[in-house]
């Protein structure tokens, strides 16, 4: 009997077991591991006499405060239109005249709640008015109605009570999870 062969071929065939278990595992890891999570993005506009002006203020829709001038496009408080992105549900987002996000700051706060996940307003896309929720049709929806399909209203306050003029007056955002 010749033992050189059967130990040569029983470390092959281990060498052999041991590559395709270590290659079942590797799969099984990179199978098993959690998909990244959407994060979405919550845009700001105005409205223009064309439609809605092309320079957005983007934030993600992660729970924080935003003030204006510390993100990316969102350097002038002349916002008036919202689009969601890809927002998860459950987030209540909060858009202030106060550069703070105080409650109760200076004159005006509405605030949104998504209710589908994900929240995508129009189709996303910011090329017309059909993709934005103006801030007077927040204002003036009742709250815990549906605004538009996966938004609801949350809250609006005024110092007055009536409808702000919103014109130049969006300084900070915040989001939360409800």
């Amino acid at each position: 009997m010749n033992y050189s062969r059967m130990f040569t071929g029983g470390v092959a065939l281990a060498l052999g077991c041991g590559l395709l278990l270590s290659s079942y595992f590797s799969l099984a890891e990179t199978n098993t591991s959690p998909t990244p999570s959407i994060q979405g993005e919550i845009v700001l506009s105005e409205i223009e006499s064309s439609g809605p002006d092309p320079e957005f203020c983007h934030i993600p829709a992660v729970v924080g405060r935003y003030p204006f001038g510390e993100q990316g496009g969102c350097y002038k408080n002349d916002n008036d239109l919202i689009m969601l992105r890809n927002v998860p549900s459950a987030l209540t987002i909060r858009i202030h005249d106060d550069r703070g996000c105080r409650d109760g700051g200076k004159d005006w706060r509405i605030g949104i709640t998504t209710v589908k996940n994900p929240t995508t307003t129009g189709n996303g896309v910011g090329n017309t008015l059909d993709d934005f929720v103006k801030f007077e049709t927040i204002w003036n929806t009742p709250v815990g109605k549906v605004i538009v399909p996966g938004v609801m209203k949350a809250e609006s306050w005024s110092y007055n009570g009536n409808m702000p003029d919103f014109t130049n007056g969006a300084s900070c955002l915040d989001v939360k999870r409800d």
